[in-house]
């Protein structure tokens, strides 16, 4: 048995905080753990795999080891790392069109930065090859992230490790009730949870639903 029961690995936007929300939820983890906000968007309070995750991405040679004390039966990140499979026992990506790309685009600015391109702009180019960084700007940034999280998606696609959950399921209560039992590996033990907080996200996320 390994460290991790499932990792989720998702762009931006993609609602991959939301799917790890409701499985936290039927595994007996705080609430405080994560929040949803007015605008739909849900955030993780613990982001310790995200971030260490991140470091080993753009520093491939850092030699660092997982304090395991902190990262939960179920992760997730914006990143596929090799080591992977050696402490998750399921890897999965959150899976969508590539005609839908600047739609979610849409929604990020949005729900993220207030439509402010220039904090968008910000945020990441911390995280952009050096090269690349060099090379963004206001205007061209938009522009970049979609070529960039499209080249995500095809990575994923044809990585033998991953299989796809698609984001248009994520609008099946049915179908989502089934990823979660299928990413916790057991069956839902909370309904009244897992209803609340999968009837408040959809009620709040019409924008995304209304690109398939």
């Amino acid at each position: 048995m390994r460290n991790i029961q499932s990792i989720i690995v998702f762009n931006s936007a993609t609602a991959g905080d939301f799917l790890m929300s409701l499985c936290w939820s039927q595994m007996n983890l705080p609430e405080s753990l994560y929040s949803q906000q007015d605008s739909g968007r849900v955030t993780i309070k613990n982001t310790y795999f995200k971030n260490i995750i991140r470091q080993m991405f753009y520093n491939p040679t850092l030699n660092i080891e997982f304090d395991y004390s902190q990262i939960f039966p179920v992760e997730n990140s914006h990143f596929w790392i090799d080591c992977y499979n050696n402490i998750a026992n399921q890897c999965v990506f959150i899976d969508y069109p590539e005609s839908i790309q600047q739609g979610i685009m849409d929604i990020y600015l949005e729900k993220v930065f207030n439509n402010n391109i220039q904090e968008m702009l910000d945020y990441n180019l911390p995280n952009q090859h050096p090269y690349i960084a060099s090379k963004t700007t206001v205007d061209n940034v938009v522009n970049i992230l979609n070529i960039s999280w499209l080249r995500n998606i095809k990575a994923w696609r044809e990585n033998s490790n991953l299989s796809a959950i698609l984001l248009e399921d994520f609008f099946n209560q049915l179908a989502m009730e089934k990823i979660v039992k299928m990413l916790i590996n057991k069956e839902i033990s909370n309904q009244p949870k897992f209803d609340e907080i999968y009837s408040t996200w959809i009620s709040k996320n019409s924008k995304l639903m209304q690109l398939f």
